[in-house]
């Protein structure tokens, strides 16, 4: 029963296909679920371990992007992937979609690799960088850029969008207090050259409320950014 409630809430959002083999995205999810809380201790990677709290809370959470966008045949960059939400949830039920999970801590990064080893996930590459220091090969590659509980908006805002093309999407997965953040964030986007096309507030659970922030980026971004972290981290834009 709890399968067939999850699968059954998975079905719902609007971009995810029901000719997808939900019997095998459930298994993959449950290994998921058994590697996350076996190597838990050893990798520093959720507070959140009870079975019904993971699923909704880590699981649903990062797929309900798929509510709203389709990312079919994209390249998408997941930065600060840590456990790997939202990146690892949306590569189960997204097959024919190319996923980095960009992390700086190496044993995030191998506990990263070992997941999608476990589950076959081909279209997962690991990036063990942080996400100012990728490869120049990555400026401006990206069809999406996203992130999960990472930092504030207008530092975040800096080492994400220099990775995304011009007219695609910076999509941040935030808390109940995005709206604060977008203002802080105003010069932030004026600099980067995205602006907010839409914001979506929604609840996973009547006591979780989320938001969902789609950024189109406008105009190529300046050489200069991202700039060396620590000047983003003391003086953000």
């Amino acid at each position: 029963m709890f399968f067939e409630k999850f699968v059954s809430k998975l079905k719902e959002l609007k971009y995810v296909s029901n000719e997808l083999n939900f019997d095998e995205i459930s298994f993959k999810f449950e290994k998921y679920f058994e590697i996350l809380v076996t190597e838990n201790e050893k990798y520093n990677l959720t507070a959140i371990t009870e079975k019904d709290e993971v699923y909704l809370k880590h699981f649903y959470d990062s797929c309900y992007l798929l509510n709203y966008k389709s990312l079919e045949n994209l390249k998408v960059l997941d930065i600060g992937s840590g456990a790997g939400f939202p990146g690892i949830p949306l590569a189960i039920l997204c097959k024919n979609t190319q996923f980095y999970l960009c992390e700086p801590t190496t044993k995030r990064a191998k506990f990263l690799e070992m997941v999608a080893s476990e589950l076959g996930l081909e279209n997962v590459i690991v990036l063990n960088k942080r996400a100012e220091e990728l490869d120049k090969k990555y400026r401006e590659y990206f069809d999406v850029v996203t992130s999960r509980a990472v930092s504030a908006l207008n530092i975040l805002m800096e080492i994400s969008v220099p990775f995304i093309k011009t007219g695609a999407l910076f999509i941040p997965l935030k808390g109940s207090n995005a709206n604060e953040e977008l203002k802080t964030a105003k010069n932030a986007m004026q600099v980067l050259t995205v602006k907010p096309i839409h914001v979506y507030e929604y609840e996973i659970d009547e006591n979780l409320c989320r938001t969902l922030i789609f950024f189109n980026k406008y105009k190529s971004t300046k050489l200069k950014y991202p700039r060396n972290y620590s000047l983003i981290k003391s003086k953000p834009l």
